[in-house]
């Protein structure tokens, strides 16, 4: 494997690693207000 596609795997990796603490983070938030706005 080159330098190059080693660099593209950790990229890929990184940005897919990124994606998921996201998702991961705001989710708990996005069902906190569902669950605020419910009873009204």
């Amino acid at each position: 494997m080159t330098v190059r596609g080693i660099v593209a795997v950790c990229l890929l990796a990184l940005g897919i690693l990124v994606l998921g603490m996201t998702i991961f983070l705001i989710f708990p938030f996005t069902r906190l207000v569902h669950v605020w706005s419910a009873p009204f």
